[in-house]
């Protein structure tokens, strides 16, 4: 499962989630070709993030680089 898929899946009840990526939107790699061989336009398979979890509040967007992960602490 993709963290963006995951994310869109967890219960706002139980969990927020924060996604932290440098770049905002997710691309559906299977249909490169297609935009390389000039069958379709790029934005066709290039969805922003913000666009995809609009009216999840529990989901939070990032455009960042992760440094460090401290697993000890939870962070």
């Amino acid at each position: 499962m993709r963290v963006s898929s995951l994310a869109r899946h967890l219960d706002p009840k139980y969990f927020e989630a924060i996604l932290i990526d440098q770049v905002n939107h997710h691309q559906f790699q299977p249909l490169f070709y297609q935009v390389a061989s000039a069958r379709i336009e790029p934005s066709s398979i290039s969805f922003p993030f913000r666009k995809i979890f609009q009216h999840k509040d529990h989901v939070q967007i990032r455009l960042a680089k992760v440094q460090d992960v401290d697993s000890e602490k939870g962070l």
